[in-house]
């Protein structure tokens, strides 16, 4: 599956990029930093007694995301995008006992789990209107799971199906802000050679603000 993912991506980007040369010559560039935030949702079995360092629930995961964004526009109305965020959260801690629902006779104070979450995507964009505010878009993405919450299974990085919206602001000669939303689907399967100690259909949200500098004022 994750092979045809990427069949996938590189004819998203093929195609993308297969344009006449006098088009080319009016390529775009825009890139800066992303501000935001990841915020998972979805469904996941809760992990058991034997794996305490993964979350409860998806939310455990949410936290402040800070990146970098590059789009280069082909044409006023398409062009292919690439996203790169890292988010960093602590859950859990506090007494944890490992005898179950017997009561504190057997707890003992467990420290905060960390995990890091880095999300990349490559998208194709499409502006409705070639001079209006909107743009939206779609492609194929990494979410890698990582950090000391994710050490013992081996950072899993399932590949994710992918969709944007995005306002432009532009606010100088050549500097714009764009406001926007990515949203990734995949399956994560927490797993090592014993077995899957979680497994759900995630379904992740970043929001972000980037301040975006551009080759060609707009």
């Amino acid at each position: 599956m994750l092979r045809l993912g990427w069949q996938h991506l590189a004819l998203l980007v093929i195609a993308a990029v297969a344009v006449p040369a006098d088009a080319a010559a009016q390529a775009r560039l825009e890139i800066g930093p992303v501000f935001g935030g990841y915020v998972p949702a979805g469904s996941l079995r809760p992990a058991d007694q034997f794996s305490p360092s993964l979350p409860t629930a998806p939310g455990d995961l949410g936290a402040l995301a800070w990146g970098v964004e590059g789009r280069l526009w082909l044409t006023p109305r398409t062009g292919i995008e690439f996203l790169g965020v890292v988010a960093r959260s602590r859950f859990g801690g506090g007494l944890v006992s490992p005898c179950g629902q017997v009561p504190s006779i057997c707890a003992a104070p467990s420290a905060p789990n960390h995990a890091t979450i880095a999300v990349g995507t490559a998208q194709v964009l499409f502006r409705p209107a070639a001079r209006g505010p909107l743009t939206v878009s779609a492609g194929f993405g990494l979410v890698r799971h990582g950090g000391d919450a994710y050490a013992s299974f081996n950072a899993p990085t399932p590949l994710a199906a992918v969709g944007g919206l995005v306002l432009d602001l532009p606010l100088a000669y050549r500097l714009n802000a764009t406001l926007g939303v990515t949203a990734l689907v995949y399956s994560l399967d927490v797993r090592d050679p014993f077995g899957s100690y979680q497994r759900g259909t995630q379904v992740d949200l970043v929001p972000h603000l980037s301040l975006t500098w551009t080759t060609h004022p707009t």
